[in-house]
């Protein structure tokens, strides 16, 4: 139990400081995603669709950019602005609303934004 509590700790840790990369040179920002599961297992072929505000985010509509986790559980959108992003992340039964949905900030030009986030099953 202590450490479940301690996992979930240092990811929610991980995900509030959203490293951003400085080695990224193009001009438009960039949003990186490392989605897991429990024990921090990387989880490929998870779906991440972007939404440009909190609305769309709670409709599921007008989605801005979708793409699908890799075999390290990663997914690289470009060509994004200026903004905060909300996000949903679905694999099978599981998903990320009872984790983060937001980007902490607003990306910025010339960066990529890291985001780390746990999907699980949830019995709502």
């Amino acid at each position: 139990m202590i450490q479940k509590i301690y996992l979930i700790l240092v990811c929610v840790a991980l995900t509030f400081q959203a490293c951003e990369k400085t080695e990224y040179v193009k001009a438009d920002p960039q949003l990186e995603f490392t989605v897991v599961r429990d024990n921090m297992v990387f989880v490929e072929g998870a779906t991440v669709s972007l939404f440009s505000n909190q609305q769309d985010w709670e409709l599921k509509s007008n989605v801005v950019q979708t793409l699908q986790t890799d075999s390290k559980g990663q997914a690289i959108f470009e060509n994004l602005g200026e903004q905060k992003y909300y996000f949903l992340v679905e694999k099978d039964e599981l998903n990320n609303l009872a984790d983060i949905a937001a980007t902490h900030e607003p990306l910025k030009t010339g960066k990529r934004a890291e985001v780390l986030v746990k999907i699980m099953k949830n019995n709502f």
